[in-house]
């Protein structure tokens, strides 16, 4: 529904260059645009466990959330990801800004070992066992 709205705020700013709306994607494509990232912001202010937090994780994408539901399960602060201030640009940019410097410029990635154990804390079999354990007497 904002769709519109954000493709005329794009052009009325000139930012064609910079910001693409890119529709559905497949499998293959989005695990292509998560592993070309240097990162993934999710600036939501209340949200489910997200899916786009764990295609992000189990690809090794640098995570920026806010303090959604369901992130404080997938994110080490400063190895996998860190939180974000909601609603406050200038110190997100900040934030930003710093990890290009501190991670980017030096090719950081993510240690296996965390993301290993990242995608067996966020894998279905994970939660269906706490499903599992919550529903049983």
């Amino acid at each position: 529904p904002l769709r519109k709205k954000m493709e005329a705020f794009v052009q009325s700013h000139d930012l064609q260059e910079r910001v693409l709306f890119r529709g559905w994607l497949s499998r293959d494509e989005i695990r292509d645009k998560y592993w070309k990232a240097h990162l993934l912001l999710i600036s939501s202010r209340d949200e489910g466990q997200s899916l786009a937090m764990m295609e992000a994780m189990a690809t090794g994408t640098y995570l920026f959330t806010t303090p959604v539901s369901g992130s404080e399960s997938i994110i080490d602060v400063g190895m996998n990801g860190q939180y974000i201030p909601m609603g406050k640009s200038r110190e997100i940019a900040s934030l930003l800004s710093a990890f290009y410097r501190d991670k980017v410029t030096s090719n950081y990635m993510i240690p296996e070992e965390l993301l290993h154990e990242t995608r067996i804390r966020s894998s279905w079999d994970s939660y269906v066992q706490a499903y599992n354990k919550i529903i049983q007497p």
